[in-house]
């Protein structure tokens, strides 16, 4: 093993970082970068004999990174969140692990919190601001309970005020001049544009139902295959497609296959992102002519499933939902002729 360097700034212990160009993890520790793979856990294991020699080398037996402190402590936080899954709370941990994971835990101070929630301000929204901002003060809480640092009052750094939120749908003749104008650059756009608002799909189900990535549940309801809606409510996502958007999906090609390709199409086109399709469906449903629609209808059309189990023992009736599919594509016919023709 090479000499380890003793010259680390005061506060910093040793760890491994993703290498942009390799997509690899990797450590300075040594003389020369070394490459431990683009496994995370692995890597992280293979690095571990190389942070005890430089502890023994250094006399700082008893430091722990901010970084490992994450990885041990990842399933308190995560389960304090009200989330089972680990890797999210690492997810929500992430920014804080860029900023601050190779100093020890016992050298992140009020000052160094206080300066991060104003540093995520400035890069993120504020509901994402207090997520990020949680999780670090739920790290520094538990490092203290496992004895790896001195107890730290945080309660006066508190969590961001989000603002009332703002509807963000469409006007119906909006809606028309975004189809008309996806027909007029890109066709294919102005189909996927007709079938996300008809059936008030996220864009990342969008993509999924038309590249085929799912099964069929029943007549007209189509089963996701799993992806982040799934894990946190723990629950199939499935969406109703009548017959009539079905011919709709069969003209749709596969032509974006990641969230963000779709959104600078749709941002090139009429300076917007796609998901304002859906806050335009939830819009017109609720207020759809005639007899008043159910709530619960409503939710299970977009996916609000709530997070209980009594979807285990109490089925969906998708009856009521396909009903209420076909009802919001008859007024979109009505209200958008020319772009949603009789089919």
């Amino acid at each position: 093993m090479s000499a380890v360097p003793h010259n680390l700034p005061k506060g910093n212990v040793p760890t491994i970082r993703l290498h942009k160009a390799s997509g690899q993890y990797v450590s300075d520790l040594n003389s020369k970068t070394r490459y431990f793979g683009k496994d995370l856990e692995a890597a992280w294991a293979a690095f571990l004999p190389e942070l005890a020699a430089w502890r023994e080398a250094t006399g700082r037996k008893d430091c722990v990174s901010v970084r490992e402190a994450a990885q041990a402590l990842a399933s308190m936080v995560a389960a304090d969140c009200g989330h089972p899954d680990t890797k999210l709370a690492l997810s929500h941990l992430k920014d804080f692990l860029t900023v601050h994971g190779d100093q020890d835990v016992s050298a992140i101070g009020v000052d160094e919190i206080e300066k991060y929630k104003r540093s995520c301000l400035t890069r993120f929204s504020p509901k994402t601001t207090n997520h990020f901002l949680g999780a670090a003060k739920r790290l520094m809480r538990y490092a203290a309970f496992r004895g790896w640092r001195a107890p730290m009052e945080l309660s006066f750094i508190g969590m961001v005020n989000l603002p009332t939120p703002q509807p963000k749908h469409l006007p119906l003749k909006e809606l028309g001049e975004w189809i008309q104008k996806a027909d007029e650059r890109c066709p294919n756009l102005g189909v996927w544009l007709r079938v996300g608002l008809a059936t008030g799909a996220r864009p990342s189900e969008l993509i999924k139902i038309v590249r085929g990535e799912f099964t069929l549940l029943e007549e007209g309801v189509l089963c996701l295959t799993k992806g982040k809606t799934n894990k946190v409510v723990n629950h199939p996502r499935c969406l109703v497609v009548v017959p009539a958007v079905q011919k709709l999906l069969a003209e749709a090609k596969p032509q974006w296959s990641h969230i963000c390709t779709l959104s600078q199409a749709c941002s090139r086109t009429f300076d917007s992102g796609p998901h304002r399709l859906r806050h335009s469906s939830a819009y017109l449903i609720h207020r759809l002519p005639g007899e008043a629609v159910t709530r619960d209808a409503t939710d299970v059309f977009l996916g609000h499933y709530p997070k209980t189990v009594s979807l285990i023992y109490n089925p969906i009736d998708w009856r009521p939902v396909t009903a209420l599919a076909e009802r919001y594509l008859g007024y979109l016919r009505a209200a958008l002729p020319a772009a949603y023709p009789l089919l």
